[in-house]
Order: C-alpha cells, then structure tokens, then sequence
C-alpha cells in the first residue's frame, strides 16, 4: 500500500515472516520493556486526572492492546503540600499481563513499516532513482543500508584507528580512501575465513603467539598444534605474501 505525496510519497509494507517475529517481540522483550515502561507511569505527575488517564491511555494504545494492567489514579499530598498549583496528580499501576487473544491483531499492526522517501514515485524504476523508483525498489534501497552502516562501524571501530586530526581537505579524502580500502580488504578476508569454517582457525590463533626475529630474519610459533600451518594455510587462500608481514 503506497499514498502519495507530491514529488515525495509514503507507503506501508510487511516483510515476510514479520507477523510471527512481531508475535514473538510480544511475548518476549516487547513484554519486557512494557512492562518497565509501565512501571515508571507512576513516577510522572499531572494537573489533572484527565491528564493522567489521557497519558496512561496514549500509552498504552502504543502495544495494540496486547498488554493490560490496571491502574488508579489520585492526588499526591506531599506534592499538593509543596505545591498547590503544581502537577500532583499521579498514575499507579499493577501487574502487567499478555493479552493472548490481542497478541495476533497487535502482531498484524506491528509487522507493518511506514516508509518515507523523498524519491519521486514511478511506475517503473529508471537508471537514475532520483528521477524515479517503485516502491519495491525502495524498498530493497532502504533494507541495503545495513552494508553501510556495517562498514561504518568497521571504519570507526574496527580498523583500531586513534585520533587524527586532520586540517587539509586533501589529507581528509585521503585518509578517507585508506580507511575506506582497509575496510574492504577486512570484509574480504572475513568473507574467505567464513568460507573456510575459520572460527575454529581464528579461536586457535587466539591461543598462540606469533613473533618475528629481526636478527635471525625468522618467524617463530608457538602455541597449539598445526598453528604455523593454519596460519600459512589461510595466508595462502587470501593471497597474501608472507614477506610482507612482520617485517618481512
């Protein structure tokens, strides 16, 4: 379902298998963070007990119905003692329970996605999506961000990198493009090690040491078994020198 709005347009979608995860989210860590939510209702303070119930309702309109609890409402005297102008009027809640007989409605309301684009709406996707995209199209755009966001955080956390401070645009572009081409190199060779069912290779790398004699022009090993093959095993699938390591 899509609406549009101008050059901009807005629509609704659900992903596969999203109503049982959404189902699940319920009954598990969405009840959860309900049920803390609801508890602090009782630390917030009002003018008034319409105020309070509204307050309490909005709340609770927000799961669908798949939770309920009761709740009383009246006046604090200690705040009305400090403050007689002043908001004292406050909500205290109960146990929180599930609904089960809400949870499917509410799972079919929060499987659905609200997806605003400032991409024209087109019958067709074109070669420029600027100028035009389907709402799958956006779909599939708007689901492919995790790539980036992942290499985001490989870049500003993954690559170990301190502080830099850069003053010159050029110096920012190039530091931009070294950082940029280590991440790719990382995400390649994360993607051969997964191919060689490496979380075993990397946990008995953990457990050894590997040490460079610039005297002796020598690599040493030590640690567990089949270490220095391992280790020669992957360089070997990644293409890497072993001259260019260590020193070398």
């Amino acid at each position: 379902m899509k609406t549009a709005l101008g050059a901009n347009f807005t629509f609704l979608f659900r992903l596969s298998g999203s109503i049982e995860e959404s189902s699940e989210y319920l009954r598990n860590g969405g009840f959860e963070a309900a049920t803390k939510r609801i508890s602090k209702f009782k630390s917030r303070k009002f003018f008034c007990e319409d105020d309070a119930r509204k307050a309490f309702d909005e709340m609770m309109n927000e799961y669908c119905g798949a939770y309920r609890t009761d709740v009383t409402f009246s006046e604090d005297p200690r705040l009305m003692k400090k403050d007689p102008d002043g908001p004292h009027w406050r909500g205290r809640t109960g146990t929180v329970s599930i609904v089960e007989d809400k949870i499917a409605e509410a799972a079919e309301r929060f499987s659905i996605r609200v997806l605003v684009t400032n991409l024209p709406f087109a019958v067709e996707d074109g070669e420029d999506l600027r100028k035009g995209a389907t709402a799958d199209k956006v779909v599939d755009v708007y689901l492919g961000q995790y790539h980036s966001e992942k290499n985001f955080r490989i870049m500003k956390s993954g690559m170990g990198v301190n502080h830099v401070y850069l003053h010159l645009h050029r110096r920012q572009d190039a530091m931009v493009t070294v950082v940029s081409l280590a991440t790719m190199l990382s995400n390649v060779m994360d993607s051969v090690l997964r191919k060689m069912t490496a979380n075993k290779v990397i946990d008995e790398l953990d457990n050894g040491i590997v040490e460079y004699d610039r005297d002796g022009d020598a690599m040493r090993f030590s640690g567990p078994p089949g270490l220095r093959e391992n280790i020669f095993g992957i360089l070997n699938v990644l293409g890497v020198e072993i001259r260019f390591l260590l020193g070398f």
